[in-house]
């Protein structure tokens, strides 16, 4: 009763009345679930935000996520960005968020603080569940969004909550992190078996999980198309490295020879000829990447198809199984990997576009080692598009997109393009992080230097702003709080979240 006295006096200070503070005397010791299961039994509020002791909510956190429920009715779960308040009072390392990718919240509770949500969900899904200790809140939250339609999760972008420095960003702070991390692991595990996912989930480290999907006992035949001319070099280090490093059985190889002239070119493919898994298609005439891949697509006899340069390596044996994987999830359309520059530094893991004009390569030219941004690099996830590089689909959805853009994009930005007319079609693109590979760019074709390839690159670069325009300036996997003119996920200039 003292504390309660106490409490009460304190917020009298600032101004809080007694009928809008309401306190339930509780046995100690209590877990953190039971706690918030104790105040969820209180509440007569039609949604419901938590905070931890000794955190902060911004002054407008409440306003700006109940005005994000007004303007859209439908919403059922707001969640803002965060920061850290260190001792002295000053604030720093803000977690500038993403919009709702379901495969990021997969591998880790990406909404952190503040969350707001419609109490009945909450009492409907049980509350907090008192043996997910640590990873509480994840274990909701997953449960909740096994139910939520499309459209109902909803992002505002500002720093609306403040956490006490040191602690853990995605584990709450009553459990160690060996149980937080099980926790968390469990919750993620039995929320794939529930949703019907054939897939097992991994610890990664503290707070990160990676899920790795089943093609199952018949994985489906994946054809990968590989555009080349001459350099015999490149392809030789190409088709080697898939035949000798791939794990999955069930694959088959298409060359769309461009006009290759070099002797010991056509001496190499007439010797891969006698290869049962590949096929070397002639197919000469002026460069048009995206042509020479839709051609070849109508050749594949794959369920799914990959699109690979020929100036990539393999690294990781298990590439093509894991983005086979993500490619037979009907929910997903374009799958991209992890490539390297021949230096151990990231060429691509994900594409975000309106950067750099049109589009550029998430974490470029982080050392391999790297986490990345609040660990995104280590971490599949959903992006707006991918590099066709290493590009996985099923046939189904290349055919339905209706292939690259042979006519606008011929050379540059087809990818891109070619992802984002899956996103139209409600389609998610995924990028699968273990799927590694070194990547020579364009050292086969070579760098835009001429005249005319600079021409054709403009052309290229203005099709897409005419054809995409906000669009491409607003990535829900990008936050607006960091610079669109580096691909370093650098905080804008002047910034005020």
């Amino acid at each position: 009763e003292m504390q309660e006295t106490a409490l009460r006096t304190r917020l009298a200070r600032y101004g809080v009345e007694g009928a809008r503070l309401r306190a339930a005397r509780i046995r100690a010791p209590i877990s953190r679930p039971e706690a918030l299961n104790a105040a969820l039994a209180m509440a007569r509020g039609e949604l419901c935000v938590t905070a931890e002791c000794g955190d902060m909510l911004a002054d407008n956190a409440l306003a700006e996520m109940v005005l994000e429920t007004a303007r859209h009715p439908g919403a059922r779960l707001v969640y803002g960005d965060e920061d850290r308040m260190m001792a002295d009072g000053r604030r720093g390392a803000p977690w500038f968020k993403c919009d709702w990718a379901p495969d990021l919240f997969r591998s880790q509770n990406c909404l952190g603080h503040p969350v707001c949500l419609q109490v009945p969900d909450i009492r409907e899904a049980g509350g907090w569940r008192e043996d997910f200790k640590g990873a509480e809140d994840h274990d909701l939250l997953l449960r909740l969004i096994e139910s939520f339609p499309p459209g109902v999760i909803r992002h505002v972008p500002r720093i609306l909550y403040h956490r006490k420095g040191g602690r853990p960003l995605t584990f709450s702070p009553c459990a160690s992190g060996k149980q937080a991390q099980a926790s968390g692991e469990r919750a993620i595990s039995e929320h794939l078996e529930r949703t019907g996912a054939k897939a097992r989930v991994e610890s990664i480290s503290a707070g990160h999980f990676h899920v790795a999907y089943d093609t199952g006992r018949s994985p489906p035949l994946v054809s990968l198309i590989i555009p080349t001319r001459d350099r015999k070099d490149l392809l030789e280090a190409c088709v080697g490295s898939i035949l000798e490093k791939t794990d999955y059985p069930a694959y088959e190889i298409l060359i769309a020879d461009n006009g290759s002239t070099e002797p010991e070119t056509l001496d190499y493919l007439r010797g891969l000829s006698a290869n049962e898994k590949i096929r070397v298609l002639r197919d000469p005439g002026p460069y048009n990447f995206s042509a020479l891949n839709n051609r070849a697509v109508r050749h594949a006899a794959g369920e799914i198809i990959a699109l690979v340069n020929n100036d990539v390596t393999v690294i990781s044996p298990q590439w093509l199984s894991l983005m086979a994987a993500h490619a037979m999830r009907p929910e997903i359309g374009c799958v991209g990997a992890k490539l390297y520059y021949a230096n151990d530094h990231v060429q691509h893991a994900g594409v975000v576009t309106g950067l750099c004009g049109v589009a550029g390569h998430a974490h470029k030219h982080c050392h391999r080692s790297s986490r990345g941004y609040h660990a995104r690099l280590i971490l599949t996830q959903n992006f707006s598009a991918v590099t066709a590089a290493c590009l996985v689909v099923r046939k189904e959805v290349y055919e339905r997109i209706g292939g690259l853009d042979e006519q606008n994009l011929l050379v540059a930005f087809n990818d891109v393009d070619f992802c984002l007319e899956a996103r139209r079609k409600g389609y998610l693109n995924v990028l699968e992080p273990r799927a590694e590979l070194y990547h020579h760019e364009s050292v086969s074709r070579g760098a835009d230097n001429t005249m005319r390839k600079k021409r054709r690159f403009r052309m290229e670069k203005r099709y897409m702003r005419e054809k995409w325009g906000g669009e491409l300036l607003n990535d829900p996997y990008f936050s607006p709080h960091l610079s669109n003119l580096s691909e370093q996920f650098i905080i804008k200039a002047g910034r005020r979240a």
